[in-house]
């Protein structure tokens, strides 16, 4: 099969079933150096962050080889594949499944509060360990991204969530499709796609990072001045400001330049929630 109708294939499961994987991305050995850099960066993370999980939810503007990541062909031509040539990074996340944890994300979908006025969104995560069913690997519902589910806030603590959503529709277990990868190997799903995840009841971490990439003509109705990164091509509406990646380490520009957009931004995902986290 060509390289085109690879990515023909591709974009053709990911428009039956909202999602597509496995796909490589990086070599075992270079996400392994990837988990070293990361799990590095976490020991060195400035005092005056006082909340980690602002870099969790913003890695790729404070720690450079998640932002080198994020621009990486090998990453964008699978997601070229489904949105196109031009596309902006709107946000990355990091997420940390510890060994033998009771954390696990409930059923939900990633754009009901994200604020964008379209759907040309792409997930692309890459596992930097394996992601397996015993650590709590992703699971997806096969044609989920065709509709809209109303959802719930229901705090739970072990809830990874940022509000502990859920969607109010029961999801069968036989429905659900276990999106097992090898270190380095990334899956892509949309943003509507209904997806969930176990707790890790293995002895090593479980860590993937998730690029969220749009077409540059998508719009966030909730904030004013909102940001992206420009990931390949061009951007030629100028929706978002256009930030750039970080110089170096936890820089000291580009930690006030964290603070801004997390304060900034962050309140878009909990509008309407009943407490916040």
């Amino acid at each position: 099969m060509s390289q085109s109708q690879e990515y023909a294939a591709v974009r053709t499961r990911f428009e039956r079933d909202g999602y597509c994987f496995p796909l490589p991305a990086l070599s075992n050995d270079e996400a392994a150096g990837l988990r070293t850099k990361f799990e590095h960066a976490e020991r060195q993370t400035p005092t005056n962050l006082d909340q980690f999980g602002c870099v969790l939810e913003y890695p790729h503007l404070v720690i450079p080889v998640i932002s080198k990541l994020a621009l990486d062909p090998r990453i964008t031509d699978w997601v070229s594949a489904i949105l196109g040539q031009d596309l902006l990074l709107l946000r990355a996340s990091i997420f940390v499944k510890e060994p033998m944890t009771e954390k696990f994300v409930s059923w939900h979908q990633d754009l009901t509060y994200w604020g964008l006025d379209g759907i040309d969104e792409v997930t692309a995560w890459l596992a930097m360990t394996p992601a397996t069913i015993d650590n709590g690997c992703m699971r997806f519902v096969a044609g989920s991204h065709n509709q809209w589910a109303q959802h719930e806030d229901r705090y739970h603590p072990d809830n990874m969530l940022s509000r502990s959503q859920e969607i109010s529709v029961n999801v069968s277990e036989k429905d659900a499709v276990e999106v097992t990868l090898d270190a380095g190997e990334i899956s892509l799903h949309h943003g509507r796609t209904f997806h969930a995840s176990h707790p890790n009841r293995t002895e090593d971490r479980r860590i993937g990072v998730a690029f969220r990439y749009i077409m540059p003509s998508m719009r966030q109705t909730h904030t004013k001045n909102a940001t992206a990164m420009l990931a390949r091509g061009r951007d030629s509406y100028g929706h978002f400001e256009l930030i750039e990646p970080p110089t170096s380490l936890f820089a000291p520009k580009d930690i006030v330049r964290l603070k801004k957009i997390f304060t900034a931004e962050n309140p878009t995902y909990y509008q309407g929630a009943a407490y916040e986290k």
